[in-house]
C-alpha cells in the first residue's frame, strides 16, 4: 500500500500488506399509491475498508483492542472516518512463536465500516 498511511485514534499503524476500500449508498425506498418507487438517498459514499497486516504480537494486541472499542477515528491517507471494526481475524505465522522479544508474528485482517 504505497503512499497510504493509516492511523486509528491518532496512532499511526504499520503499513498494511493489503488494502481495499469501497463506498456504498444508503437509500430509503417506498412506493406511491400509483405504484411508483420513491427513492430518497439518505447517504452516499459510506466507507468500508478491508485491511491485512503482518505484525508482531505487540501490534496484534493493539489492533485487537481497537476491535473491542465501540467506535474509532480512522484516518486513511487524507480522509478521516468515524468507524467501527468488524470481522477481526488473527492468524499466527507458523513457527514464529520462537522469535525473540515477541509471542510470534501474526497476519491480522479486519474490516472498518464508517457509521
Amino acid at each position: 500500500m504505497l503512499g497510504r498511511y493509516v492511523s486509528i485514534n491518532g496512532e499511526i499503524l504499520p503499513n498494511p500488506v493489503s488494502y481495499s476500500e469501497s463506498k456504498s449508498k444508503i437509500a430509503n425506498t417506498a412506493q406511491s399509491e400509483s405504484g411508483k418507487d420513491l427513492v430518497k438517498n439518505v447517504r452516499i459514499k459510506k466507507y468500508t475498508g478491508n485491511f491485512t497486516f503482518n505484525v508482531s504480537s505487540y501490534w496484534k494486541e493493539k489492533l485487537e483492542a481497537y476491535y473491542e472499542e465501540a467506535a474509532i477515528s480512522l484516518v486513511v491517507g487524507n480522509n478521516t472516518y468515524n468507524a467501527r471494526i468488524e470481522e477481526f481475524d488473527a492468524e499466527l505465522v507458523e513457527n514464529s512463536e520462537r522469535a525473540d522479544n515477541t509471542d510470534g508474528y501474526w497476519v491480522v485482517t479486519f474490516s472498518a465500516i464508517e457509521y
